[in-house]
């Protein structure tokens, strides 16, 4: 694996980071230097310098980027090599949708997005399926039961070439704390750059919130510059 496949990895794996564990949430504001903006009409979040925006699920809460350190830094890795990493260069999402306000005590529901560049000088297409497939290799050491549940393959997200894979794992937390976590994984590149889709919740339960993923999936806009 060349290293920019490897740094490009990295910062895949980063957006498992925030689906793991509880945060205290604040609702997002109504814009932001970066050009987001959520419009309260519909409650769809978009932002116009990355080119991407959503609906979120009805009842559903935006939490701030912001919030989602204390989660991040909350979560025990296998490979400590690969939590320093996250500590120092892990992004934090462009949006994050939870299905309750937060402090939650149990695994909250969520939808991240990350907006990660290929790397190399030059457009070219990612082969997200591959990417897809590094992906849950390197995840195998960094979290407990990890298995794939339906293995990467070639998907449609607003019209444009993607991948989707399905897994689950158990995250652990400093404060010992467990959670059995299933994880929906979209990669949707975009000329240079990719977006990271985690659609994350438990395993079981009333909370597993398939529906509503499936909702936001579709609401997705990768928008022209």
């Amino acid at each position: 694996m060349d290293m920019r496949i490897k740094v490009s990895l990295m910062c895949v794996l980063s957006i498992f980071i925030v689906s793991c564990a509880t945060t205290q949430g604040t609702s997002v504001g109504k814009s932001d230097d970066s050009g987001m903006v959520v419009l309260k009409g519909d409650d769809t979040f978009k932002n116009a310098a990355a080119g991407f925006s959503i609906k979120k699920p009805e009842g559903w809460v935006y939490l701030s980027a912001d919030d989602m350190e204390e989660s991040r830094n909350s979560v025990k890795f296998n490979d400590e090599e690969f939590a320093e990493y996250v500590k120092a260069r892990a992004n934090m999402p462009l949006v994050v949708i939870a299905k309750y306000t937060e402090p939650y005590e149990d695994l909250n529901p969520s939808i991240q997005v990350v907006i990660r560049p290929v790397g190399g000088s030059s457009e070219q297409d990612v082969e997200v399926v591959k990417l897809l497939g590094y992906v849950n290799n390197v995840l195998k050491g960094t979290f407990d039961n990890f298995k794939v549940i339906e293995k990467p393959e070639g998907v449609k997200v607003s019209g444009i070439k993607s991948a989707y894979s399905k897994t689950t794992y158990t995250v652990q937390t400093q404060y010992g704390a467990s959670f059995d976590v299933m994880s929906r994984m979209y990669i949707v590149p975009k000329g240079r750059f990719y977006y990271l889709v985690s659609m994350s919740g438990p395993q079981s339960g009333d909370d597993i919130s398939e529906e509503e993923f499936k909702e936001a999936l579709k609401t997705i806009r990768i928008h022209k510059r």
